[in-house]
């Protein structure tokens, strides 16, 4: 698989799993936000622009 050009290094494809949707992340967002395997993260829905929101989740 060829290497994206820089200019394009956050188009990110929507993948299926079994029961779910995913979408990759880059090596250097998670470890930017210090994220580990198995952190728990809150996905919200901003419908009126067409977003996701993925933060850390707190107790």
């Amino acid at each position: 698989m060829a290497r994206r050009k820089i200019n394009e290094r956050n188009i990110r494809k929507l993948g299926k799993g079994a029961t779910s949707y995913y979408v990759t992340v880059p090596i250097e967002v998670v470890r930017d936000l210090d994220w580990q395997k198995g952190q728990k993260l809150v996905v919200e829905v901003d419908a009126r622009h067409k977003e996701l929101i993925i933060r850390d989740w707190e107790k």
